[in-house]
C-alpha cells in the first residue's frame, strides 16, 4: 500500500452528531444505501441439505463476520422468483435487528459465503450514490452507531431497531477519495488481525492433536496395553488411577466484598470462580500452586490452574492436597481439561460438579519425567497462543484507535 500522509485537521464545525471537519457533511444513511429486510421463511420448511442455499438468519450475524457452525446453518431448496430478490450480493453489509447485542451484530458479505437468501429481522444495505461499502462497514462497527442504537431503542422487551431507524442513522461524509483511504487503512489492520487469527487457530489445533497423542499414547512407546477402566489402550509403563488416590478436594470460599478488574498495589491477588480469573483482591486464600474445578453453573467442570497466593471462590472446588507422589500439577491440568469434566456434571436443578463426581474419574498416570516433559511441550504451546491472543488484542486497540481519529476527521489523510 502507498505511504499515506496524515494531518491533525484544525477546522472543524458543530452539527447534529457532533464536531465534524468544514469541509465534510452530514448525510441521511438511506440516502445512500438500499436497505432491505428478509423474507418470512417457515422454520418447518428449512432444509439439512448442504447443497441447498443457505439461509442468513440473525445468529449468523455477528460482531464483523458471518458464522456458519454446525447446528446454526439452515437452507432453503428452491429460489423462486419472488425469493430472488432476497438473495444477497458480495460486499453488501448486513445487520442483525433483534436480541441483546443489536447495533454490535454486522458483517460484510464475502464471496464465501455465497449463495445465501435474507430472512426476517436482518437488514441488507446496499451501498449507492457514490458511498464506500467499506468505508460503511467501519462506521456501522463504530461506537458511533452503536451509541445511537442504544438511543433509539427504547423498547423494555427485546432489544430492536428499525429499518426506519436504520435509514435515519447519520454519518459523516467524508470525500469519496478520503473515504478510500482510510476505508484502506483500516482493511490492512484488519488483515493483520485475521492473519494473527490463523496463527492461533492452527496453534490450538496443534495443541488439541498433541493432547490426544500425548495424554494417550505418551512419547516415544512401542508397546500398548488396553485399560478397562480407560477404555482405550495406554503404554504398558503406564498406570491407571482413580482420582481420589490424586489428591483432596475442598470447596473455595465466599467471594471477596471488595474486587478490582485489574490488579493494583493493594489488590494484587487473583480471585478464581469457575471460569477462571475473575479480578483481584487484598486478601489470599491458598499459598501454593493448585487446579481449580468449576463447581456449580455453566462453568462447571472447567479447570484452571491457580498460582500460589490467590483466592478460590465458592463457584470452584480446589485441590488442597497431592495425595500421589507421582503426579505432576501442570500434567494435571492438561490431562482434566481433555478430559472435559462438564459432561459429567449432575443435570437435576442447576449444573452441579460435585467432589465425588471427580473422585471417580480414571486418570492415564506416565512417569513423572513423561509428566513433566508432555507439560512442558503443551506449555510452550500455550505460551505461543498468549503471545499471539496479545497482539491480536493490540492490533484489535490500534484499529479501534483508528476508527475514531479517521472516521470523526480528527486525523486526515490528504489525498492529492
Amino acid at each position: 500500500m502507498d505511504a499515506h500522509i496524515f494531518y491533525r485537521e484544525t477546522e472543524f464545525k458543530d452539527t447534529e452528531i457532533g464536531r465534524v471537519p468544514k469541509d465534510w457533511t452530514v448525510v441521511r444513511l438511506g440516502n445512500y444505501v438500499d436497505l432491505m429486510t428478509g423474507y418470512p421463511f417457515r422454520s418447518q420448511e428449512f432444509s439439512p441439505d448442504m447443497t441447498c442455499t443457505k439461509l442468513v438468519r440473525g445468529m449468523n450475524v455477528t460482531r464483523g463476520r458471518l458464522r456458519w457452525e454446525e447446528g446454526i446453518t439452515k437452507y432453503w431448496k428452491n429460489i423462486t422468483k419472488e425469493l430472488e430478490k432476497y438473495l444477497v450480493k458480495k460486499d453488501d453489509l448486513l445487520i442483525g435487528m433483534d436480541g441483546a447485542l443489536v447495533g454490535k451484530n454486522y458483517a460484510l458479505v464475502d464471496e464465501n459465503d455465497l449463495p445465501m437468501l435474507l430472512v426476517q429481522r436482518v437488514a441488507r444495505l446496499r451501498a449507492k450514490n457514490g458511498l464506500n461499502k467499506k468505508y460503511l462497514f467501519y462506521f456501522i462497527g463504530s461506537n458511533h452507531f452503536v451509541r445511537y442504537v442504544d438511543k433509539v431503542n427504547t423498547s423494555s422487551g427485546i432489544a430492536h431497531i428499525s429499518s426506519n431507524q436504520i435509514n435515519d442513522f447519520r454519518i459523516p461524509w467524508a470525500p469519496v477519495q478520503e473515504q478510500q483511504e482510510i476505508a484502506g487503512i483500516l482493511s490492512t489492520v484488519d488483515e493483520a488481525i485475521q492473519k494473527t487469527n490463523e496463527i492461533i487457530v492452527k496453534t490450538e489445533l496443534l495443541k488439541t492433536g498433541l493432547m490426544q497423542q500425548f495424554l494417550t499414547r505418551g512419547i516415544g512407546h512401542k508397546e500398548f496395553k488396553y485399560s478397562d477402566e480407560l477404555g482405550f489402550e495406554i503404554p504398558n509403563e503406564w498406570d491407571v488411577i482413580a482420582l481420589s488416590k490424586a489428591f483432596k478436594l475442598a470447596s473455595g470460599k465466599t467471594r471477596p466484598s471488595e474486587i478490582s478488574e485489574i490488579p493494583t498495589q493493594e489488590m494484587k491477588f487473583p480471585v478464581y470462580g469457575g471460569n477462571g480469573i475473575m479480578g483481584y483482591t487484598n486478601d489470599y486464600l491458598v499459598d501454593e500452586d493448585v487446579i481449580v474445578i468449576g463447581r456449580v453453573g455453566e462453568y462447571c467442570g472447567a479447570v484452571h490452574k491457580a498460582p500460589r497466593c490467590s483466592w478460590i471462590t465458592d463457584n470452584a472446588l480446589y485441590t488442597t492436597k497431592i495425595l500421589h507422589p507421582r503426579l505432576d500439577l501442570d500434567y494435571l491440568r492438561y490431562l482434566l481439561s481433555k478430559l472435559n469434566l462438564n459432561r459429567l456434571k449432575n443435570k437435576t436443578g442447576q449444573p452441579l460438579m460435585t467432589q465425588q463426581i471427580v473422585y471417580s474419574v480414571q486418570i492415564p498416570l506416565p512417569s513423572l519425567s513423561e509428566q513433566q516433559k508432555l507439560a512442558r511441550i503443551l506449555s510452550t504451546l500455550d505460551a505461543k497462543l498468549q503471545l499471539e491472543r496479545n497482539e491480536k488484542a493490540k492490533l484489535g486497540k490500534a484499529k479501534q484507535g483508528l476508527m475514531d481519529l479517521l472516521l470523526t476527521g480528527k486525523i486526515r489523510i490528504r489525498v492529492d
